[in-house]
């Protein structure tokens, strides 16, 4: 009697024991486990906050692209002006024209009256 005794506490010691064993261990794993949530969630956070930044100098972004003018709308405004300043030329030479004429109307209006 006192084998089956002896084996049924050293049964029982050794069942604790891997209980207490696999209790202590869940309880570190569990532990460690949490504090990978916690890392991920802080690293999510930031990483939504990341984004939420890009999104927003995106739009930035392409609010100043549309602002700026590209090498297409540079050239038409190129070409309207260069129009601009060979109308004002023309204009000027026309003026300088008429002032000619003006100047010689004015020479013979002279000569008529002296």
């Amino acid at each position: 009697m006192s084998r089956i005794t002896g084996f049924l506490l050293g049964t029982s010691l050794a069942a604790a024991y891997g209980y207490y064993y696999l209790l202590t261990t869940l309880s570190s794993q569990s532990t460690l486990l949490n504090g990978a949530i916690l890392d991920l969630q802080s690293s999510t956070t930031a990483l939504q906050t990341y984004i939420s930044k890009i999104d927003s100098l995106e739009k930035d972004f392409k609010r100043l692209e549309d602002r700026v003018a590209d090498k297409e709308g540079l050239e038409g405004v190129r070409g309207e002006f260069k129009k601009v300043v060979s109308g004002v030329r023309g204009e000027g030479l026309e003026l300088k024209e008429r002032l000619v004429g003006l100047g010689i109307c004015l020479q013979q209006f002279r000569v008529l009256t002296v």
